[in-house]
Formats: C-alpha cells, structure tokens, sequence
C-alpha cells in the first residue's frame, strides 16, 4: 500500500460509511424510508385536497369544535369507568354511546343526516 491514497475501509470510516454508500448505523435506514413515506404522503394528501376543492367545495375545521368536544367527554367516561373497574368492552360500549349522544345533543350534522338515512321520513309515517 502506498503513502499517497489510505486503504479503502480507513477512507470510508472517515466519511461516517461502511464504503457500500450506506448509513453509518442501520438504524438509520428506517429514517430514510419515514422521510420518503412521509413526503409522499405530504404530496399525495395535498393533490387530493386540491382535487376534492375543485369538484365540491367543503370545510373541515369548522366541524371539528364540536367533534373534539364529544371526544373530550368521552375519553374523560373513559378515565372515568377506567377507574371504577368497569370491564373493557362494557367500557369500549358505554363511551361508544355517549360519543354519539353527544354528537345527537351538540346537532352535529353528520348525525342529522345518518339518522335521516337509517329512519327515512316516509318510513316513521308507516
């Protein structure tokens, strides 16, 4: 070996690399591939937000007030019964319940509109 160019695995541990182009540490594969998922996602969610827009015209923040207050006072049953013992399923049940009773009493519309599509009008008439 000649004093000019070091050995080849001493030229790669300068770099932070192996010498194959990858990362210093394996752990930092998976970062590469989050940030490659996560851009993608970024671009694919942003053009069908674009899209949605041009065909019918919608907003989303609006309606989230009252939805986060129904989750709100349903994850705090959920605390609730959590503490008193209550089983797991009765508990996924009960919250499950009063998630859509709060949504009922607060009017969200999307409840409006299920209950008009479960119980049509001409249906409560029979």
């Amino acid at each position: 070996m000649t004093t000019k160019e070091p050995h080849r695995f001493f030229r790669a541990r300068r770099r932070g690399e192996r010498g194959d182009g990858s990362p210093p540490h394996p752990l930092l594969r998976h970062r590469r591939s989050a940030v490659a998922t996560l851009i993608a996602q970024v671009v694919n969610n942003g053009y069908l937000w674009y899209a949605m827009k041009k065909v019918n015209h919608f907003t989303v923040l609006g309606r989230l007030k009252k939805i986060m207050t129904a989750g709100a006072i349903m994850g705090a049953c959920a605390v609730l019964f959590l503490f008193l013992g209550m089983n797991v399923i009765v508990n996924v049940v009960l919250c499950t319940l009063i998630y859509f009773i709060v949504l009922r009493i607060l009017r969200e519309p999307l409840m409006i509109e299920i209950k008009r599509l479960v119980f049509p009008p001409a249906a409560r008439a029979l």
